[in-house]
């Protein structure tokens, strides 16, 4: 098994109130090269595994891949980060290893002509054999993010995924305007913000709104 250099600074899930900015003109392609902000089409990476039980141990990767963050179950962690990282020129990596005793999964992403390191990467704590949480996250070796920092990240990339894929691409800037402004009203002003820091795999039973309480003992930040 592949390890983890200690990179990634391991981050507090408590934080204050996360304001989130939806500016959805990145979907429309700017000519910015950042994978944030393209609409280019997903790369060969991008297959959807199974979960799978391997010697009796879950296959935790898969487990992450497969399962949504916090109440976004709609969209895989997959799907989102495939969107929104999965373009031409781009690779992308899941690996499996642990720190201290515990399991984590990092997702990184990176140009085919620079490494691991230089990209972005995502860390993702695995709590239990059905749940896990975003504990680390790195831009060009930047570790120097706050938790609503990570937090606005993956909300807007839910946001990014969700135009592409329910309102599409080629609708006109209004009627994105106008579906934005639902999904704000319909879901984001109801759901606190520290909510995609945290997830279950797809088959998870429980209740995905009270995930932080499950695995920080601790309260949602709107």
């Amino acid at each position: 098994m592949k390890v983890i250099k200690k990179a990634l600074k391991i981050v507090g899930i408590g934080f204050a109130a996360l304001i989130v900015l939806v500016i959805a003109i990145g979907i429309f392609g700017g000519g910015s090269d950042s994978p944030r902000e393209t609409s280019k089409q997903q790369t060969e990476n991008s297959t959807t595994p199974e979960t799978k039980e391997t010697g009796g141990e879950t296959d935790y990767a898969a487990m992450v891949q497969t399962g949504y963050l916090g109440e976004f179950t709609d969209a895989s962690v997959k799907d989102i980060l495939d969107m929104n990282f999965g373009v031409d020129g781009f690779k992308l990596d899941w690996i499996c290893s642990d720190m201290d005793g515990k399991d984590f999964v990092a997702f990184y992403a990176y140009r085919s002509d620079e490494t691991l390191k230089d990209g972005t990467t995502v860390l993702f704590q695995i709590c239990s054999d059905k749940t896990f949480k975003v504990s680390g996250y790195a831009e060009s070796g930047n570790e120097d993010f706050e938790s609503a920092e990570i937090a606005g990240f993956l909300n807007n990339w839910y946001m990014n995924w969700y135009v592409k894929n329910k309102i599409g691409a080629d609708a006109a800037e209004d009627e994105v305007m106008e579906k934005m402004q639902e999904l704000i009203h319909d879901r984001f002003d109801k759901t606190a913000g520290s909510a995609a820091l945290y997830g279950a795999s797809k088959d998870y039973s429980g209740d995905r709104g009270n995930l932080c309480r499950e695995i920080d003992n601790s309260e949602p930040m709107m």
